[in-house]
């Protein structure tokens, strides 16, 4: 229960943007005019999550996986990663 605390606070503060590009990369548009999109999986298939919501409009550090709008909860959450506290998937 506790990692999935901090799983769920890790994905409040994670910031709409960094995840819309992060998802960008991996997809291919199938229009020109990119309001489809088409996910390109290996051999073995592949496994997908998606979110969505209302754009934040803030600002949005990262540093690797981490995103947040400030940089306060973004060094806070590198030394707990660091310390072992996020537990494991």
């Amino acid at each position: 229960v506790q990692n999935l605390r901090h799983l769920a606070s890790a994905i409040d503060c994670l910031a709409a943007r960094s995840l819309s590009m992060f998802l960008m990369s991996c997809m291919v548009p199938t229009s020109t005019d990119a309001t489809t999109h088409r996910l390109v999986g290996k051999a073995g298939g592949a496994k997908v999550a998606v979110f969505m919501g209302k754009p934040l409009h803030q600002p949005v550090l990262s540093n690797g996986p981490m995103a947040f709008a400030n940089r306060d909860n973004l060094v806070a959450a590198a030394a707990a990663y660091h310390r072992g506290d996020m537990g494991s998937l």
